[in-house]
């Protein structure tokens, strides 16, 4: 069954991606008219933001020692292990910039990665006065919220069309296509869930029941 969309209206879904997919900002987004088959570039007209978790304390932990691209491990100063735990997502600073690593495992003061790094990490403990390389906990989920306003698209979505979203991230190695969406009318569809949620509340008082709450998302 389609998932449906309605038109005109924000409609939301999600990228989900797999382990340090964390930080992609070079999304693409295409939007396919199945009745047509027009494929248009609609990057400029979505947003597309990584559902980000707050973290109050985030655990930190300084690099032991330089660690070249292609390691999968990464030894910390001596305690620091103690600060981290498996399934915690960190960011890393390398020499080409920041990386996202979850980690598999942690074995006294040596984080383990499920995939290797991409870079060179240097420890900076030489006393040369510059700060440390440090590992930080971060929230993000590596996974992506996509609005879609059909008012602000190139594509007209119609009520009655089928569509679908392809999704590129060179960054990721990502390159998928979303499930069908089926438009549907705004008003009909708003008006049919509001006689629903009438009809059930009329029974409720009916037959002695407790009213409910509808909460809108």
């Amino acid at each position: 069954m389609a998932a449906l969309w309605t038109v005109p209206g924000i409609n939301h879904f999600v990228i989900g991606t797999d382990r340090d997919k964390m930080g992609l900002t070079d999304w693409v987004i295409k939007i396919v008219d199945l009745s047509t088959g027009n494929v248009t570039d609609e990057t400029a007209n979505v947003e597309v933001s990584e559902i980000i978790y707050n973290i109050d304390s985030p655990a930190t932990g300084t690099v032991a020692t330089d660690v070249a691209a292609g390691s999968k491990v990464l030894p910390l100063k001596e305690g620091d292990g103690a600060n981290f735990s498996a399934g915690m997502k960190v960011k890393i600073n390398t020499v080409n910039g920041e990386e996202y690593k979850e980690i598999r495992k942690v074995t006294g003061d040596i984080l383990t990665f499920f995939k290797p790094l991409k870079s060179d990490v240097i420890a900076d403990t030489d006393n040369d006065g510059k700060a440390d390389n440090t590992v930080t906990q971060v929230g993000n989920s590596g996974d992506y919220r996509v609005v879609v306003d059909t008012e602000k698209l190139s594509t007209n979505i119609v009520a009655g069309g089928d569509y679908q979203v392809q999704v590129t991230s060179a960054a990721g190695e990502i390159d998928v296509t979303s499930e069908i969406f089926h438009a549907t009318d705004y008003d009909y569809d708003n008006l049919k869930g509001d006689i629903d949620y009438l009809k059930q509340g009329i029974d409720n008082l009916l037959n002695g029941g407790l009213g409910g709450a509808k909460i809108y998302l």
